[in-house]
């Protein structure tokens, strides 16, 4: 298993101020651990390690807000959602739910 280790990055968590001289783990696709300023982590044999000194390190930025119903904007002629009846707008706007529940949203 191989452990990404991130230093020396400016870290927004989102929840506290920026800290500088951060260090993030990652493994398996987790966040394993995190040290901030003087702390440290433990090195492996094995850790690909990335120097982000002057650059900053942060959580994906997504929206939440998204309308199920539309598909294919600007492909069809007319308003999103008039062009179809009612239930079959509905169904697509289940199935556009689902897809993005699957993805993490």
């Amino acid at each position: 298993m191989t452990r990404h280790v991130f230093i020396n990055a400016h870290l927004l968590d989102g929840d506290n101020p920026g800290r500088r001289g951060s260090t993030v783990v990652v493994e398996d696709e987790r966040i394993a651990a995190v040290a901030v300023a003087k702390e440290t982590v433990p090195s492996q044999a094995g850790d690909l390690v990335y120097d982000l000194v002057g650059k900053t390190l942060m959580p994906g930025m997504v929206t939440g807000h998204f309308h199920t119903t539309y598909h294919n904007l600007g492909a069809e002629y007319g308003l999103p959602t008039a062009e179809h009846p009612p239930a079959f707008t509905a169904y697509r706007g289940m199935l556009n739910a689902q897809m993005a529940l699957r993805a993490g949203f």
